[in-house]
């Protein structure tokens, strides 16, 4: 059994797709519709994710409350969501679509979340795999933040939002080579 990640599918979101002036985060390139931006999600989660595997999504999984259950039955694994800022439908229908609603999850000594924590309570954490910032935020970054005695506690972030990790999960063995490695070497491949 293998545990994926992945945040902000944004399942049926055309203005992402268009782009809005509404809308901050730049249009996601390569798609003329959401629809196709979905499917082709689908397919790339799918051909990593096998039928005994757990998947995570960081938030932000569709728009609309009719298209939780059916979307998230198309795909592999046991599902599980860490709410973001637009899973807002009601409990029930992400409880039917997933087998475990989260506000967030530690693994390997790192925090899993849909907003990145601040610096300063983030710190106890080897690193924040988040989404929710699309590419406006790098897939590796550090933030510091000094304390009240200046002693500066520098974090480590991982954005896994799917346009910095190529559309497709990422598995806790591939964030953690990089958590090892420091965030410098590597990257998505």
């Amino acid at each position: 059994m293998t545990l994926w990640f992945y945040s902000d599918p944004h399942g049926d979101h055309e203005s992402l797709v268009r782009g809005s002036v509404k809308h901050p985060v730049p249009a996601r390139k390569g798609y003329d519709s959401a629809a196709q931006m979905w499917e082709a999600f689908v397919e790339a989660h799918n051909k990593v994710v096998k039928p005994s595997d757990h998947s995570y999504c960081l938030g932000d999984f569709t728009m609309g409350k009719e298209l939780i259950v059916p979307y998230a039955k198309m795909l592999n694994g046991h599902r599980r969501i860490i709410l973001g800022n637009h899973d807002v439908h009601p409990m029930k229908l992400y409880q039917e679509a997933f087998g475990k609603v989260c506000a967030m999850r530690e693994f390997a000594g790192m925090m899993f979340t849909h907003l990145p924590i601040a610096p300063w309570s983030a710190g106890r954490w080897r690193a924040n795999v988040h989404g929710h910032c699309h590419d406006a935020k790098p897939l590796f970054y550090t933030a510091s933040n000094p304390d009240q005695y200046g002693f500066v506690k520098s974090v480590q972030y991982i954005n896994i939002s799917l346009e910095n990790i190529h559309y497709r999960p990422i598995s806790l063995e591939q964030i953690e080579s990089w958590v090892q490695s420091s965030h410098t070497a590597g990257g998505v491949k």
